[in-house]
């Protein structure tokens, strides 16, 4: 796993190689500084479903539906980063893996999930 700073990472990830606690790490933990910058760095190394996707539509526009905030963004990764989801607050980004969306039985499941991590963003909880 590469920890250095975003300046200094210059190699691509195999995505496909990652392990999926190797994967949430690379975008989970996020030094303090440049926030923004620093995730979309790393997301640019493992890849992300494009925002034209039918399944980042479907999710954003979920999303749209008990978030006001315009600038809240919904982040499905390519990489297995497991069953799991988690905000950004500093950065208003939203990070649910494909597994966990494919786990859900119905639109409210997904829609509970999505309400949960907005409320993180919305109360300013922190990531670390």
């Amino acid at each position: 796993m590469n920890n250095a700073p975003p300046s200094q990472i210059t190699e691509p990830i195999d995505i496909a190689a990652l392990e999926p606690d190797e994967a949430w790490e690379t975008l989970s933990i996020i030094p303090e500084g440049n926030e923004k910058q620093d995730f979309d760095m790393r997301l640019c190394r493992i890849g992300r479903l494009p925002p034209v996707h039918p399944l980042s539509q479907y999710v954003s526009g979920l999303l749209l539906r008990i978030c006001d905030d315009p600038e809240v963004e919904v982040i499905i990764p390519e990489a297995d980063i497991g069953l799991d989801a988690y905000a950004h607050p500093k950065i208003k980004k939203i990070v649910i893996s494909k597994k966990l969306i494919e786990l859900f039985e119905s639109e409210e499941e997904l829609l509970f999930v999505l309400h949960h991590e907005w409320k993180h963003i919305q109360l300013g909880h922190s990531n670390r």
